[in-house]
């Protein structure tokens, strides 16, 4: 596990926020807990630039495209509320033909956090999946961010 990454794992397992406090599924107060927590967190403690941040509700596969530039480490960061038990983020960049697989998450959790350092400025496609929900559910509302050093 990269530095980036433990860092996040910890900061997430020590969030002190009721994530859960209603809990019917038709709020997005947990994910804009989370997500507000999560900002400031990487902004004044990991002392990273976040460049993009939404959330949304997913059920499947959602597709953002960005521009990523040459010089930077982004970190991509996909995490889910509590209605997630796996979420899964891949990255692909253009290659003048098609979209070709760069980077892809394989961990088995409601966070996934990949790492890529472009070698030219390029466009890239970042696919966040709902891999796998807890029991009873099948939607959940996501964050995405994506933030790279200073």
């Amino acid at each position: 596990m990269t530095t980036f990454k433990a860092i996040l794992f910890l900061f997430f397992l020590s969030l002190s926020i009721n994530l859960t406090a209603r809990n019917d599924g038709t709020t997005m107060a947990p994910i804009l807990e989370k997500t507000k927590s999560l900002i400031s967190y990487i902004e004044d403690e990991v002392n990273q630039e976040v460049v993009h941040a939404e959330m949304d509700i997913l059920a499947d596969t959602k597709t953002v495209f960005r521009s990523l530039q040459k010089g930077y480490t982004y970190q991509i960061i996909a995490y889910g509320d509590f209605r997630f038990k796996d979420i899964d983020v891949t990255v692909y960049r253009w290659n003048g033909d098609k979209w070709v697989m760069t980077v892809k998450d394989t961990e088995n959790k409601d966070m996934a956090i990949v790492s890529i350092k472009p070698v030219t400025s390029s466009d890239y496609k970042i696919e966040v999946k709902a891999y796998k929900f807890n029991k009873g559910f099948d939607v959940g509302h996501y964050g995405l961010i994506i933030c790279h050093e200073k």
